[in-house]
């Protein structure tokens, strides 16, 4: 009789211990299947974002669209952060090495000459499409 007691118990444990562990797995699996939707959605929005970045640089640049700063700028610095690796493809002058900011009137950093005209001040970069004509998103 104590034998066959046992046995049981032994079996009810095993049962739970096998119910444990298939819920364990079940919530391992979902883990990692959240995980890696997860890292598939950020990676997907940032390659997006600098898709959008490069896309803004170069409809502003086929504009005609020129950012005249200096280096020693701090508004200047956080307008090329803006735009990221995609900063390459703005037509940028220095104005510390060059006569033309003098020459155009530029009398603070950053301005923008969009459309011919200047335009003083850290700009967004939706404001910056918006004023040029460009899309982004």
């Amino acid at each position: 009789m104590v034998v066959k007691r046992k046995k049981k118990k032994v079996k009810k444990n095993e049962k739970k211990k096998s119910k444990i562990e298939i819920w364990l797995l079940f919530s391992l699996v979902a883990l990692l299947v959240i995980g890696v939707v997860a890292a598939f959605f950020i990676n997907n929005n940032n390659i997006n974002k600098v898709a959008s970045e490069e896309t803004l640089a170069k409809c502003l640049t086929a504009k005609g669209v020129v950012m005249y700063g200096s280096k020693y700028c701090g508004w200047c610095n956080k307008q090329k952060e803006l735009f990221g690796e995609a900063f390459q493809y703005i037509n940028y002058v220095e104005c510390t090495t060059s006569t033309l900011c003098r020459e155009k009137g530029v009398s603070g950093y950053p301005t923008w000459e969009i459309s011919k005209k200047l335009s003083p001040g850290y700009k967004s970069l939706e404001k910056l499409a918006r004023l040029a004509g460009c899309r982004y998103s």
